[in-house]
């Protein structure tokens, strides 16, 4: 992996990843971290589709898949998403990041597919470990989604500043009543669905 020629770091990973047993895990995972951050993109690709190999036992890779999600490359974001849903629930932390990496994607193209396959694939996986779990994720919809719940709270204090200005004006009770269960569920459900990868 200390080769100067990226082909042969390339090679090594694909050796190591051939590996696998409790002591090999504590040596080739670190290995495979510091890969991650390689300068040359196939072998970035390389160490992330590894550590999916390596499932649950590649738990520690966990933060460095998260910058990979942030890669300039498409493909280094998928596997890296893949890795992330392989690992399972240890992912957790990672479902924010895999959330905004879905959503910003590459538009309509072929990249733009891929990554939002790999993303929702892996936020199903974690949040499958999740339920069998029993942990609720309250903390990721706000987290995710601050600004947009700052924009609803901001809205809903503009419409009722104008009801108290303009009291003439005011809907029904029940109109009222209706039209704010209907904006409350309508946004309950599109975040909670985001939230969940689905």
């Amino acid at each position: 992996l200390n080769s100067k020629d990226w082909e042969v770091r390339s090679e090594a990973i694909g050796d190591l990843a051939d590996f696998y047993g409790p002591n090999a895990t504590r040596q080739i995972v670190p290995a495979l971290i510091v890969a991650l951050s390689d300068e040359v993109t196939n072998v970035r690709g390389d160490a992330a589709y590894a550590l999916k190999l390596f499932g649950e036992d590649a738990e520690e890779a966990v933060p460095a898949l998260m910058v990979a999600l942030c890669d300039e490359d498409y493909g280094v974001r998928s596997k890296a998403a893949f890795a992330l849903g392989q690992i399972g629930l240890a992912s957790a932390p990672a479902i924010a990041t895999l959330i905004t990496t879905r959503s910003e994607g590459d538009g309509d193209t072929e990249a733009g597919y891929g990554v939002r396959l790999a993303t929702t694939w892996a936020l199903t996986r974690i949040g499958a470990a999740l339920k069998a779990k029993g942990t609720v994720l309250y903390w990721v919809v706000p987290r995710t989604y601050a600004k947009e719940l700052a924009g609803l709270l901001i809205l809903l204090a503009a419409w009722f500043a104008l009801m108290a200005r303009f009291p003439k004006h005011r809907p029904t009770s029940t109109f009222k009543h209706l039209a704010l269960m209907a904006l409350t569920a309508a946004v309950s459900v599109s975040l909670s669905c985001s939230a969940v990868g689905y």
